[in-house]
């Protein structure tokens, strides 16, 4: 089974990494969750669905449509944790969505919480290391970091959607952004639109 790494930061997009979960889930893929403290409490307000209550809802959703991916669930505190370590084999990373701290934080390899060492890790491993960043405007050193680290071989995927699919819900909107972000991993998900001038 591939093991994809799914880490959530604080800021607000938690729409992304739920409808992210949601397309992993569709494929064969082991998915190893992070979430940061402020991660959790921006999901409950903006989705008012709790971690505790995700995690239920996604685990009986495995179990009912009898998906074969599954959920492993990580404490950002935990640097024993197996993502903390190069030996253990994962397809790569994603951040979604990802704050400017954490991104400067994994510039800087000044990190030490489990998100900022699973990516160092994805960098030194030469594994595919996605940030879905979410700011707006950028400064200056915002843009230095995103520099940095796309020299390291990270992909820098701000969460900017499309509209060319014409989605109808910002639930739409989420999906075909969650499912192009899996684009660096060869996945392609039912929910993918791609374009086509003859549409």
């Amino acid at each position: 089974m591939r093991r994809i790494i799914a880490a959530v930061t604080g800021a607000s997009g938690s729409i992304y990494a739920v409808k992210l979960i949601e397309a992993l889930m569709q494929a064969d893929i082991e998915i190893h969750l992070v979430f940061s403290d402020t991660a959790k409490k921006v999901m409950l307000y903006e989705t008012k669905e709790s971690l505790p209550d995700l995690a239920e809802r996604l685990d009986k959703r495995i179990k009912s449509d009898n998906l074969p991916g599954r959920i492993i669930h990580h404490e950002n505190s935990n640097m024993f944790s197996s993502i903390a370590s190069g030996s253990f084999r994962t397809e790569g990373m994603i951040i979604i969505p990802c704050t400017m701290a954490c991104a400067g934080r994994i510039a800087s390899c000044s990190g030490s919480a489990l998100i900022e060492r699973t990516a160092d890790v994805c960098l030194k491993e030469k594994r595919p290391l996605v940030l879905a960043v979410r700011e707006t405007p950028l400064n200056l050193v915002h843009l230095k970091n995103l520099t940095s680290l796309c020299e390291a071989g990270a992909v820098i995927y701000p969460a900017m959607p499309s509209f060319y699919s014409k989605p109808e819900t910002i639930g739409e909107l989420a999906e075909n952004f969650s499912s192009r972000i899996l684009e660096p991993f060869g996945i392609l998900t039912k929910n993918y639109k791609e374009w086509s001038e003859n549409e």
